[in-house]
């Protein structure tokens, strides 16, 4: 038998999958790991599978070890900081004639005697001269007696609190995570260790070295600095600026090559024509499947609504006003401004009134090859989805090379 454990073949490409650890799903924001592995052959899938199994197996243990050393070592000098905070300045806690402690130094005390305890059973010796055993009371120290908190707790707390679709959840998840990573490379733990330049240099070497468009740049930067805000609203930071405020890049355009307005632009007339009187054999879509695209693309025309709020639409939606006129009543949307109620113009009122003509209230708008069989918990979105990839696959084909990714 040919061993394809971890691989899944989607349109003739071959995909790595692998599933998340129960315990590591919140670090990686999702439940399986699919990469495209960007090959047709099962051959070199085989091998890039067994380099990314190993690499991500060596990187599940290396995120459980840094938890283990993060959450005990952390965990003991915030309860020492809270304790110290806690104890009195002034009043007497022992006293032994000769020798008096107030309740605070004597809370330090402590403090430094749980640490002598704790930090060999993160790193498996007593050895203060061991650079690991250094680092750790260096970390817990800062921690126990400094005025900053310790930003990798915070995550979950902010998430928690954060409104947003899963989608959008699980991208801010990603992006602090990864900034978190990048802290631990750096020794940097607390709020306080961020300043401006170094939020600076992590935008400059860590996201833009990347080589990723200033729009993505821009989303990551506004994920961490939602972040500050919150952590100043919650009381973790003080006075201090947002050390990511006005980090954001802009495009240049008098740079070479493509920028963000050639992906998000209007259609031109030509590259409609184009897509519209494309011959379906020429771009690898069935006849019926065609057929149903090109209808839901004439209602995005004519509507400019998004894939997801068309694909939802179901044919109670299409409602008759007081003037005979047909409207669409977008029920859910992605954004608040999406729930509205949009006019069905002329040019597609006849394709409209025949796709509910005799058809129960219940029954999705828009049916046909390439968008039916998507019944989830999320079905609007998933059809869309379904759409969006015979989408692609016409302009890949049909259209010009640089047409406009999104149909919205």
């Amino acid at each position: 038998m040919p061993d394809n454990r971890h691989l899944i073949q989607k349109h003739l490409t071959w995909f790595f999958r692998l599933r998340v650890p129960n315990d590591l799903r919140a670090v990686y924001g999702s439940a399986e790991i699919h990469k495209s592995l960007q090959t047709h052959s099962v051959i070199q899938a085989r091998t890039q599978r067994d380099v990314l199994l190993g690499r991500y197996r060596r990187e599940f243990e290396d995120h459980r070890r840094g938890a283990k050393m993060e959450d005990l070592v952390l965990s003991n000098a915030l309860i020492a900081k809270r304790e110290i905070a806690q104890a009195s300045p002034s009043r007497i806690a022992v006293d032994l004639g000769d020798e008096r402690l107030t309740e605070r130094e004597l809370a330090a005390d402590l403090a430094r005697e749980t640490a002598a305890r704790v930090i060999p059973q993160v790193i498996g010796t007593d050895d203060p001269d061991d650079p690991r055993y250094m680092e750790q009371f260096e970390l817990y120290h800062r921690v126990a007696h400094g005025t900053s908190d310790p930003l990798a707790p915070l995550l979950e707390p902010w998430l928690r609190e954060t409104k947003g679709a899963v989608k959008t959840i699980a991208e801010k998840r990603k992006v602090a995570q990864a900034f978190l990573d990048w802290m631990a490379t750096q020794r940097l733990v607390l709020i306080d260790d961020i300043p401006r330049r170094v939020a600076s240099r992590y935008v400059r070497e860590e996201i833009a070295g990347r080589g990723v468009k200033p729009a993505t740049i821009n989303k990551e930067i506004s994920h961490l600095s939602s972040w500050w805000r919150w952590l100043k609203k919650r009381g973790h930071l003080e006075d201090s600026e947002n050390p990511w405020t006005d980090q954001g890049y802009t495009v240049n355009p008098d740079a070479e090559g493509e920028d963000e307005e050639t992906n998000h632009r209007a259609w031109t007339t030509d590259e409609l024509w184009t897509l519209f009187n494309a011959d379906p054999a020429a771009c690898g879509v069935r006849p019926a499947t065609r057929a149903t695209l090109l209808r839901f693309a004439k209602a995005a025309l004519y509507t400019g609504a998004r894939r997801s709020d068309l694909a939802g639409l179901k044919v109670g939606d299409v409602e008759t006003k007081e003037d005979g006129g047909l409207w669409l009543i977008i029920r859910r949307g992605k954004t608040k401004a999406a729930v509205r109620n949009i006019p069905v113009h002329s040019a597609i009122e006849p394709l409209i009134r025949e796709m509910i003509q005799d058809r129960p209230a219940d029954e999705w708008l828009f049916t046909g090859p390439g968008i039916v069989g998507k019944t989830t918990r999320r079905p609007c979105q998933l059809r869309g989805q379904a759409v969006a990839g015979h989408d692609q696959r016409t302009k890949v084909d049909a259209g010009p090379a640089r047409s406009p990714r999104d149909l919205h």
